[in-house]
């Protein structure tokens, strides 16, 4: 499927990340398929069906960690305001540091988001960790709930965005499947 969209003139990522939403709801629609099937045919499928429960829950449990985890830290109030991280976010801006964690002040500031799309897009860069260092406040784990959100929304199943507390740090983990 991935081929026949790139041929069509579909980039390879979204190829990719489409083939991905296919595949990742077929067993689902199968699955209903085969349960609204006639006796004879559900018959013959319950072996089927038997060896997709396993995977079947599999799924279920990463959409209900994506719904319940994920998609709901942006909506989240900030402390006992009315308003939400969704609503007074403001994309960061960061400076590159060297080896030593130094900030380059020669380096021109970028938009933290744009440099972590541009590497979860780039094969070649795929393998690499990114690290988002500042003091407290500065919107690291607002960042990283708005990030994970996005990573959900555009490019799940492809990448999962798995968030882990660290004490006070928020690491952002964006699995790629």
């Amino acid at each position: 499927m991935s081929n026949q969209l790139q041929q069509a003139g579909i980039n390879k990522q979204e190829a990719e990340i489409l083939t991905a939403w296919v595949a990742w709801k077929t067993h689902q629609h199968l699955k209903k398929a085969l349960e609204d099937a006639e006796d004879s045919v559900r018959q013959r499928a319950e072996l089927y069906l038997a060896g997709r429960r396993q995977e079947s829950d599999k799924y279920y449990s990463i959409n209900t960690y994506l719904d319940e985890q994920i998609s709901s830290k942006p909506l989240e109030t900030v402390f006992a305001e009315s308003f939400t991280f969704k609503d007074i976010y403001v994309p960061l801006k960061a400076s590159p540091v060297n080896a030593n964690g130094e900030v380059n002040k020669n380096a021109t500031p970028f938009e933290v988001e744009s440099w972590a799309k541009e590497i979860l897009a780039d094969a070649q860069k795929q393998d690499k960790v990114m690290f988002i260092q500042g003091g407290p406040g500065r919107g690291k784990s607002v960042f990283c709930r708005m990030f994970a959100d996005w990573v959900r929304q555009h490019l799940h199943p492809v990448w999962t965005p798995i968030l882990i507390r660290l004490r006070d740090k928020c690491l952002c983990k964006i699995n790629y499947t």
